[in-house]
């Protein structure tokens, strides 16, 4: 091994002063604890899976699920991203119903089916093809859609 200016012996192998630097930053996308808000909008994602958004004619990929209704009855995210397929919700709703393999419903007063559409989540084998967008969205920067 080397000396070091105070004469100390350092062991082969190791360098001495060059400090610690992050090389990467990465976001953890795995099942986070359920947390009850009373909205009927807010969807949680059980297990993998990823919601896909457009905005500005962009597609975009989240698993932030707090999503609201926008002034034409769409359902989107709070920063205006219709969630895909997308689904506008009738007047005279009174309760959004999803299901856990993704019927999504609108149901009327009496409970009757105003309107219905079928969510798809997306996966992918892995996110090296994606680059953040913002703070919960991901966007994929070769389009290969599993």
């Amino acid at each position: 091994g080397a000396l070091t200016a105070d004469g100390t012996q350092v062991p082969v192998g190791m360098q001495i002063g060059l400090g610690v630097r992050p090389v990467a930053v990465s976001k953890i996308f795995t099942q986070g604890e359920y947390e009850l808000t009373n909205q009927e909008l807010d969807w949680a994602i059980e297990g993998r899976g990823f919601f896909k958004v457009v905005m500005g004619g962009e597609e975009y990929y989240t698993r932030a699920g707090n999503f609201k209704l926008d002034r034409d009855g769409y359902i989107v995210t709070p920063d205006g991203a219709r969630l895909q397929p997308e689904f506008a919700v009738p007047q005279g709703t009174v309760r959004i119903e999803i299901t856990p393999d993704g019927i999504t419903t609108a149901l009327g007063p009496n409970g009757e089916t105003l309107a219905q559409s079928q969510l798809t989540l997306y996966d992918f084998p892995t996110l090296q093809d994606f680059m953040q967008w913002e703070e919960t969205f991901l966007k994929l920067q070769m389009q290969q859609v599993m």
